[in-house]
């Protein structure tokens, strides 16, 4: 998960995309917006370790134009012959009234939500 976040921050598309899984792989042009971006940090919030599936939910901030954005994703790996692909993720929303991901301290519902 983190080699594959510091892929994104260096501008490493190549890494990005021989780290994920053929049967979901994209091509360059669907992820190029995202290697684009500025990103700020990563945080892993959690983890379901398995022998052959993984799950790491993460959020991952970035720089727009009027602060700080976020990412959060709850993403699947599997593994295939000693190496662990991404496969797919979910998005689960924060709730409400929590502390906004993007970090400006007001409440989820008042900020990105919008």
């Amino acid at each position: 998960m983190r080699a594959r976040y510091c892929a994104h921050v260096v501008n490493a598309p190549q890494f990005i995309l021989d780290s994920w899984h053929p049967d979901s792989r994209p091509t360059l042009a669907d992820i190029a917006p995202f290697i684009a971006l500025p990103w700020h940090d990563l945080q892993i919030l959690g983890h379901l370790p398995g022998e052959q599936e993984s799950f790491v939910t993460f959020l991952a901030r970035y720089q727009q134009d009027d602060g700080l954005a976020f990412h959060l994703e709850k993403s699947r790996f599997l593994k295939i012959d000693g190496n662990w692909l991404f496969h797919s993720g979910t998005y689960p929303e924060p709730e409400r009234n929590a502390p906004c991901p993007c970090g400006s301290g007001r409440k989820y519902k008042t900020c990105c939500r919008r």
